[in-house]
């Protein structure tokens, strides 16, 4: 936290910034970690990262990184959610030239976008290219609106705990839904307006500017030179726009409410209906299978897990069943019950 930069008015107040990739996300994340002590920021990448975030108790007010609006509400209010969004078919040429300056090709992502040209690229059939490029900003607002191998879409965190598959409308409307309660959401090319208007409404004393990062012009180090952009063929216009298709009407609904004013006092924002309680489940897993409570790191990391789609229900029980703390559980029950002996193993947190 920098002097010039005052925390948020309330001190209770948790601040999720939901970046979705290429959209100046490092820029604005870099700018408002500022108005926080370190211990209090979560930069997460994946579950694990988020600590202890989703306890009422836990130190961290501000969480920001890849994560999806449905893990997002699951921290205790009260609660503001912003997000920055950019034109899509820019935001895909972006990420494609990102990747292809890598030189490590060890993530399959980022080896397709080295060896593949554009068209390439947009047709590639590996699923974290498909995740990161198929109408990722709407799926990302939504929730847990995961690309499967057959190319539909899927949640695994239906109410009922099974996959179900999600009719494109259901998306577009879930998403336009979420970003009517974000408490701020803006467009890359207005950044320091952004960051501006999330310092009023969290009552924040801004700073400077944000400063851009992880640019075409401002790479991070050990980038090669950027690729020279490719022509826009037919072929590739047709591909942008059918992987576009749902992120051009979620990003014209976010350009035309970029200036709106927030509303009323932060909160708790409205859980989509297919979605199961996460945290519930997760306190009820740990009851019934371990007989007992979760740690605060254990019943964060597998609520946001459970809310992001990484991690389906039926997946959580059968880790847990599998766990060495279940069976020395059984074990012991047995050894009571004078029918049976069992080993032991790692303890689930």
């Amino acid at each position: 936290m920098t002097p010039e930069c005052t925390p948020p008015a309330d001190p209770d107040m948790r601040l999720v910034f939901l970046h979705v990739p290429k959209t100046g996300g490092t820029s604005l994340h870099a700018a408002l970690a500022r108005h926080f002590p370190p211990e209090a920021v979560a930069h997460v990448v994946g579950p694990a990262d988020w600590r202890d975030a989703l306890v009422p108790a836990s130190r961290i007010r501000f969480v920001s990184g890849h994560t999806r609006f449905s893990a997002a509400v699951l921290l205790p209010g009260p609660l503001r959610v912003v997000t920055a969004l950019r034109e899509p078919v820019g935001r895909i040429l972006s990420l494609y030239a990102f990747w292809k300056r890598h030189r490590d090709p060890s993530l399959p992502e980022l080896r397709e976008a080295m060896e593949k040209d554009l068209l390439g690229f947009l047709l590639s059939p590996e699923p974290q290219v498909r995740a990161a490029i198929d109408n990722a900003m709407a799926r990302q607002i939504f929730g847990p609106a995961l690309v499967a191998p057959d190319g539909s879409w899927v949640t695994p965190a239906a109410a009922q705990g099974k996959a179900r598959r999600l009719p494109e409308q259901e998306v577009v409307d879930g998403a336009l839904a979420n970003l009517t309660t974000c408490d701020a959401v803006g467009l890359v090319e207005e950044l320091p307006a952004l960051y501006r208007r999330i310092c009023a409404v969290t009552g924040m004393a801004p700073g400077s500017d944000p400063g851009w990062l992880n640019t075409r012009d401002n790479p991070p180090p050990g980038l090669g030179e950027a690729p020279a952009p490719e022509p826009l063929t037919p072929a590739i216009r047709a591909g942008l726009d059918r992987l576009t298709r749902l992120d051009r009407i979620v990003y014209e609904a976010a350009r035309t409410s970029a200036t709106r004013k927030a509303h009323g006092a932060p909160g708790n924002a409205p859980r989509a209906s297919w979605s199961l309680d996460p945290l519930g489940f997760v306190d009820a897993v740990y009851r019934g299978l371990l007989g007992r409570s979760p740690t605060p790191d254990g019943l964060t990391m597998h609520a946001v897990a459970l809310a992001e789609g990484t991690l389906a229900p039926a997946d959580m029980l059968q880790r847990f069943a599998e766990s060495g703390e279940f069976r020395a559980r059984q074990a012991s029950a047995a050894r009571r019950d004078g029918c049976g002996e069992g080993g032991q193993s790692a303890v689930l947190r």
